[in-house]
């Protein structure tokens, strides 16, 4: 599904990844942590294809997502393969009201009919909302919203962008659910996440990045066991120090 090969990411001078390779099969979960700077965000720029298309960065190397190579397709037709999640949904929320908003993507691209809206609005527990306004939302309920919007373009592959940040558990718990069940289905989810500690048991293989490589690979543990660079621990078993 997603196959990375010798990625390097530069903004001006300044290496963010350098010569990284990963693989996600289809219908995996994939955690990716590591401390800030390492390189989470820019992996996932890059998997997304904002880079190249939506940066200065400047790419080398090969990411292919279904048989797609991120460089050589536009972000319309991207966005059908893989969906992206931002740390802030209220970033990527434009519409003025729930139901338009997830009706948006798929009515653009001219597949948009009554089940599929119906359909995703229920897998985002959105249905007594689609009335509601976008700015009357809570936090929990746009990250649920942002995540409607995604899902309705059927992507095989879903990135959150550090969903636990700003949320209270009772809002996080609900929302790595509808995620888990996404996952049931056969959805494969990459999350990027500083809070380990509380999404870890989501995920069949946790990926440690430092200095923009992964330093370390494995399955997950439920509690830290593993020190890398001295930073904070990662429960990981059978890790791969790279």
């Amino acid at each position: 599904m997603i196959e990375v090969d010798d990625l390097t990411v530069c903004y001006g001078q300044q290496r963010v990844l350098g010569r990284l390779s990963l693989s996600i099969q289809p219908g995996e979960f994939v955690l990716v942590t590591g401390p800030s700077g390492s390189g989470k965000s820019t992996l996932l720029r890059a998997l997304a294809g904002l880079i190249p298309h939506a940066s200065l960065a400047h790419m080398k190397g090969r990411v292919v997502v279904d048989g797609l190579d991120t460089q050589e397709h536009s972000l319309p037709i991207l966005a059908g393969h893989v969906g992206l999640v931002f740390q802030n949904p209220a970033t990527q929320l434009f519409c003025l009201r729930v139901e338009e908003e997830v009706a948006f993507g798929p009515r653009n691209y001219g597949f948009l009919t009554p089940a599929l809206l119906e359909d995703t609005l229920a897998i985002a527990d959105l249905g007594s909302l689609r009335n509601r306004r976008i700015h009357a939302l809570s936090g929990g309920e746009q990250q649920r919203t942002a995540l409607a919007s995604v899902l309705a373009l059927r992507p095989d592959l879903l990135i959150l962008d550090e969903p636990t940040m700003g949320q209270d558990w009772g809002h996080l718990s609900a929302f790595m659910d509808h995620v888990s069940r996404l996952n049931g289905r056969g959805m494969a989810i990459l999350l990027i996440t500083h809070d380990y500690e509380l999404v870890h048991h989501y995920a069949q293989r946790v990926l440690l990045l430092r200095n923009g490589r992964i330093a370390v690979e494995g399955s997950p543990l439920p509690s830290p066991s593993l020190k890398v660079g001295g930073g904070p621990g990662w429960g990981l078993n059978g890790g791969n120090v790279k």
